[in-house]
């Protein structure tokens, strides 16, 4: 009689191995799959980011007149972030795609491709010495938001103000 039970739980155990050495395949199937379109995206990502510095050659005349009555100072850091504002909506749909399949490879357990990816994004945003100086100077942070909105200031260009 414990023989039998012993038989069925060990049937059970080998369809149970079975069912999921056929998951594990899948994934192993999945993962291939995701980490060879994540080396597409990343090739057409860089090549868009490529395409985006060739209008770094644009220059722009600052015209605006809150821009122009801040300091020269504040100018190139407000000039700094309009420009990677502009970079990034530049290239913006290729790493849409990027991350997509990130999340999709993190899904399934291969997350250090996204913990790099967190780490050098981190580094793209505002630093805490241009936060620290429109603090100082009283920036009015929406201001730089309407410039962000506006078409001269959408397109990659030259990032050193005239």
């Amino acid at each position: 009689m414990n023989f039998g039970n012993a038989s069925i739980t060990l049937f059970k155990i080998l369809i149970l191995l079975a069912v999921s050495g056929t998951s594990f395949a899948d994934i192993i199937q999945t993962k291939e799959s995701l980490e060879s379109r994540l080396q597409q995206q990343y090739g057409i990502l860089n090549a868009k980011i490529k395409v985006c510095r060739t209008y770094q050659s644009r220059q722009i005349k600052i015209t605006d007149k809150w821009l122009l009555a801040q300091t020269k100072q504040v100018q190139r850091v407000v000039i700094g972030e309009l420009y990677k504002h502009a970079m990034n909506q530049c290239s913006r749909e290729e790493e849409r795609d990027y991350v997509n399949t990130l999340i999709q490879l993190a899904a399934i357990g291969e997350k250090e491709p996204l913990d790099q990816y967190i780490m050098l994004k981190g580094k793209d945003t505002t630093d805490s010495r241009g936060l620290e100086l429109f603090r100082q100077q009283h920036v009015n942070l929406k201001e730089i938001d309407r410039l962000a909105t506006l078409p001269k200031y959408q397109i990659p260009f030259y990032p050193l103000p005239d």
